[in-house]
């Protein structure tokens, strides 16, 4: 049986990680010895445990956000991610909207004029690209789109002129991605907490 030839890679496998990582908010180092090898360290940003997310503050104290009542769109099936991102944002301030499927959603849109929507790409009904689609067609001005999937394939950055969406989210998300995304799509400010004024003055 004749011997298997070991055959060189085409490097894409690194590319392809350092890509992944990158777009979950990570990072990818490598350090190379010659003659004993590569060390890869691959950080990844993760959310805080679902059960501990009411012990979480947003780094400096954020208690809420000056200008005019911003209402956010949450369609969303898992109820668990809805609860995630609810906690994290209902103390700062932000009126929520819910629907667990696309028509809701496009329904709900259409009935409250929500200021940003945020949709996951896997959605009953129709998915968070047809949402967003028909949320453009409806010509809504100023709504801001952030798309999230568990899927990193179905990443696009977004922002473009003629986009669908603003931003793209990545599951897991991290405490403080969504808060300081919605601050700059929305081009709000944060109120801080007094006792955070005061430490950050010392």
């Amino acid at each position: 049986m004749p011997k298997a030839r070991a055959l060189p890679g085409t490097g894409l496998g690194l590319t392809i990680t350092k890509l992944l990582t990158h777009v979950m908010g990570g990072e990818i180092v490598v350090v190379s010895t010659p003659g004993a090898g590569s060390k890869f360290r691959v950080r990844l940003m993760q959310p805080q445990a679902m059960h501990a997310v009411d012990a979480v503050r947003l780094e400096p104290h954020i208690r809420g956000y000056t200008g005019p009542p911003t209402t956010i769109l949450l369609p969303d099936d898992d109820l668990n991610h809805l609860d995630f991102v609810w906690r994290i944002l209902r103390p700062l301030g932000f009126t929520l909207l819910t629907a667990r499927d696309g028509p809701s959603a496009v329904q709900l849109a259409s009935d409250t004029a929500p200021d940003i929507a945020v949709l996951d790409v896997s959605m009953p009904g129709h998915n968070g690209w047809e949402v967003a689609a028909r949320l453009r067609h409806n010509g809504r001005p100023g709504l801001k789109i952030i798309m999230i999937s568990a899927n990193v394939q179905d990443y696009h950055s977004g922002g473009k002129a003629n986009c669908l969406h603003d931003a793209f989210f990545v599951k897991p998300l991290g405490v403080e991605q969504m808060p300081e995304t919605i601050r700059i799509q929305l081009g709000i400010k944060w109120v801080y907490d007094a006792e955070a004024i005061d430490a950050a003055e010392v």
